[in-house]
């Protein structure tokens, strides 16, 4: 699908860049002596950035070509604030003839030793081969690599371009580019290096892996290596002037990955006839997203993003169709790198020809796609941003900083003798730990997790929400405070009763000595388990006790009727095994369940007679038994049937409580509690049945 441009051409030209008020697109004034870019000359010759990669200190490499009288590979390195490292070869340049001609370096990476790997084609007096040159973190050429640093590689009768590598865990080196084979033209071509520049001969035949698709020139541009070792790679496949997205994937051992598509290739039309993917960008979750440009209804060229699931197919939850192009100028834009920042949204560099008359312009863009394809309204310009060098601007290379900000190179100048130019802009990430524009809170990876105040989308969670559970009872679950994306500590909860253990009695927070379970007479647990094996849901469970309600409360303070009984039996880990809240209202004759009080008023009673009793308590008796010698005391008799209760078949401690009334009467204080440990609990094995006494 083809997105409309949303903006009108708003060029920040290079003679008065306005800086002052940074903005997500903006250059970096931090950056450059704050222009916000670096233009460095090499040769007389053109000098041009093809690619870029940031180093773990936070410098930035850019590589790509130099010519004086030849061309060579060209490496120059910066400080993160722009300036040249005078510890990297002259200057912070290095330039290397690695064969008899010209040759292009087009791909760079460092290792985690801190040397750098650039790739590209050398001249062998007659054709090109593929070219790697590694070189030590102050410039200089590894002497433990290839011969002196330098590796090439025929592949096959000629023009053997390599554009592109990554590294393997284990330190080999996988290469793709092209070259033209014997029979079947120019085809895509994968190699692998082991760690000393030698050919992987487990790797394809003999470390090569050439793949002829289709009947015209094929190549590949870039590549990444998966988690799982598979390599993909995408270019373009020709057939008859027709131009098609490629994206093809190969096992670890250089084989087709039958499970890509059927076959591990994918060529995908856009548009109309010409489509030419150049970068690709992997998902965590396995998806490819790929970039580049095609030529649309009119004949203009625009920028081409595709994203395909796991299996190959499009991926329809992007943009609809899979597809989206984006018209960034009247001409020419090009699509040529691609990053994904940890929100899962998409930066694409490029450039774009702003006034198709005079070929000698060309201008660089930087765009920003949601995940779902659609242009970021807040970067740039409605998504895009565009910049005027003053030349032939061209960015090849894209990198994104751990703050967010994005890294380019390519070149400016006159389009004869263009010069490397790196830039760098502002940029606003969720996921980057910076608050930006937009956001009112940043945590990183901690984004949307338990723990954190700030949502996945960088705001800050509502007043209220839950953001960590509690770890037992003797916790209360953390909230959020609706200001802070600090998820603040879950709240001890208090041992209301002094007996050592926070448990649901605490809620009685007037809870006195005497409304602990009376031993005198023995209160007492039963839980029976009736015909285990034949007939579930036939168990029986009975409570006796009695205790003190609190001072200053009375057996005439006790309203089942508008509040119920909560009866708790719990484990002794603090785990249920049985919590019922035996309903409030009055004894229905239509129900057969309900509370009744006696005529003298000293008796609340509540019966279920129906066929199956709700939570299985069948009766519950409440009797005032306040006296001289034993004030405020009430005595509980609670009888369950017709239910499957969990019965442990050991000496089990359990912890009986009851609360009369709700959560209001508990934090009155109308409830009791007894503990009974394993001494106090004996299991009848013939009888199934454990019981507890005190």
């Amino acid at each position: 699908m083809r997105l409309k441009s949303l903006f009108a051409f708003s060029l920040a030209l290079v003679a008065a860049p306005s800086l002052a008020l940074a903005a997500p697109g903006d250059l970096d004034a931090t950056f450059g002596g704050g222009t916000g870019y670096v233009v460095t000359p090499i040769a007389p010759g053109p000098d041009s950035a093809w690619d870029v990669v940031l180093q773990p200190d936070g410098k930035i490499v850019a590589v790509g070509q130099s010519r004086t009288t030849t061309t060579d590979f060209a490496l120059v390195r910066h400080n993160a604030d722009g300036s040249l490292d005078g510890t990297f070869g002259t200057g912070g340049i290095v330039v290397t003839p690695v064969g008899a001609g010209d040759e292009i370096a087009r791909g760079v990476l460092v290792q985690p030793d801190g040397k750098l790997v650039a790739v590209g084609y050398s001249n062998n007096g007659s054709n090109n081969d593929f070219a790697l040159v590694r070189y030590n973190p102050d410039g200089s050429l590894d002497g433990t690599f290839g011969t002196g640093g330098i590796v090439t590689t025929p592949i096959g009768t000629g023009g053997d371009n390599a554009l592109h590598v990554a590294r393997q865990d284990d330190g080999k080196l996988v290469v793709a580019g092209y070259a033209a084979m014997p029979g079947t033209g120019i085809d895509p071509v994968v190699a692998r290096y082991d760690a000393d520049g030698t050919l992987d001969g487990t790797f394809g035949t003999g470390g090569i892996v050439a793949v002829p698709v289709g009947a015209g020139t094929d190549t590949l541009a870039k590549l990444a290596i998966q988690p799982d070792g598979k390599i993909v790679t995408v270019g373009y496949v020709s057939a008859g002037g027709v131009f098609d997205f490629l994206v093809m994937r190969l096992e670890s051992d250089g084989s087709l990955d039958g499970t890509f598509d059927g076959d591990g290739i994918v060529t995908t039309a856009i548009d109309t006839n010409y489509a030419i993917a150049t970068s690709l960008v992997l998902d965590p979750d396995g998806r490819i997203t790929v970039v580049g440009y095609t030529r649309n209804v009119d004949l203009d060229t625009d920028v081409a993003v595709v994203r395909y699931n796991a299996d190959g197919s499009l991926d329809t939850s992007f943009d609809g169709d899979g597809k989206v192009q984006i018209p960034v100028g009247p001409d020419g834009d090009n699509g040529r790198a691609i990053a994904r920042e940890a929100d899962g949204k998409l930066v694409i560099v490029g450039n774009f020809d702003p006034d198709p008359t005079p070929t000698t312009s060309n201008d660089i863009f930087v765009l920003k796609l949601d995940a779902d394809g659609s242009l970021d309204a807040s970067f740039g310009t409605g998504g895009i941003k565009t910049l005027d060098l003053g030349g032939y601007d061209v960015t090849m290379g894209l990198a994104l900083q751990d703050d967010g900000k994005i890294v380019a190179a390519g070149n400016t100048g006159p389009i004869s003798a263009p010069d490397f130019v790196v830039l760098r802009f502002d940029n606003v990430v969720c996921g980057d730990s910076a608050i930006g524009d937009g956001e009112t809170c940043d945590e990183g990876a901690q984004n949307g997790a338990e723990g954190s105040c700030c949502s996945a989308t960088c705001t800050l969670v509502t007043a209220g929400t839950e953001c960590r559970a509690a770890a037992d009872a003797c916790e209360a679950a953390a909230t959020c405070d609706g200001a802070s994306p600090v998820c603040p500590a879950n709240t001890e909860l208090p041992d209301g009763d002094g007996d050592g253990a926070c448990d649901a009695i605490d809620a009685c927070t007037t809870l006195d000595p005497g409304q602990v379970f009376s031993t005198k007479p023995k209160s007492r647990v039963v839980l029976a388990k009736i015909n285990a094996e034949t007939v579930p849901g036939n168990d029986t469970f009975a409570l006796g006790t009695q205790f003190a309600l609190p001072p200053g409360r009375s057996f005439a303070d006790l309203d089942p009727l508008d509040e119920g009984v909560r009866v708790l039996l719990l484990a002794d880990d603090g785990t249920s095994r049985l919590d019922v809240t035996v309903p409030a209202g009055a004894y229905s004759t239509a129900t057969k369940a309900g509370w009744k009080l006696s005529g003298n008023g000293k008796a609340w009673r509540f019966v279920d007679k129906s066929a199956s009793p709700a939570g299985g308590i069948a009766q519950v008796v409440l009797n005032d038994r306040n006296t001289v010698r034993t004030p405020r005391v009430v005595k509980v008799t609670v009888k369950g049937r017709k239910s499957t209760y969990p019965v442990v078949t050991a000496d089990s401690p359990v912890q009986a409580i009851v609360t009369l009334g709700d959560a209001t009467a508990a934090e009155q204080g109308l409830c009791g509690e007894s503990a009974y440990a394993a001494s106090h609990c004996k299991f009848n094995v013939p009888q199934n049945r454990l019981t507890c006494r005190r």
